[in-house]
């Protein structure tokens, strides 16, 4: 491997990497230093990979279970140590239709619609009021029906 880095006066990210796989520190980086900092820095390959952590069917039904009472992906994800992808992915083998995404609740909705229409307010005073993208108020908005106005335009 020293051989090989000193043969290429300027090697690519993508071989330095490589490189760093394979055991020699990257350039710059002391090998008796914390290697985690330092090697996220230099872009170094992961060669140990976490393994996915399984389910009994206990906890899958658990999973279930706390799903169909209103518990959330997200925080279903966060106590089994899992991927909100793979909650999904166990909800849907299980047979369980999923509720759809939504930012706002009806009682949001229903101020979007409101402020929208009768104190004008943008889709942007809207967005930050509600903590939440410009595109869930277009959106409610279009859910609703309401006519969009025209763009203000901007203060300079």
């Amino acid at each position: 491997m020293v051989h090989l880095r000193g043969s290429l006066s300027n090697p690519t990210e993508a071989v330095e990497r490589l490189i760093a796989a394979l055991g020699a520190p990257a350039p710059g980086v002391d090998p008796q230093a914390d290697t985690g900092t330092a090697e996220r820095e230099a872009g170094v390959v992961r060669t140990e990979v976490k393994e996915n952590r399984k389910l009994s069917p206990g906890e899958i039904d658990e999973v279930v279970a706390r799903y169909q009472a209103g518990a959330t992906i997200r925080s279903l994800g966060q106590v089994f140590e899992l991927h909100e992808q793979t909650v999904r992915a166990h909800l849907r083998r299980a047979g369980v239709t999923l509720r759809p995404v939504r930012a706002l609740s009806e009682a949001q909705e229903d101020e979007v619609v409101r402020l929208y229409v009768e104190k004008t307010w943008s889709l942007a005073e809207l967005a930050k009021k509600l903590n939440v993208g410009q595109s869930a108020i277009r959106n409610v908005l279009v859910r609703r029906n309401v006519e969009r106005r025209a763009a203000r335009p901007r203060g300079r």
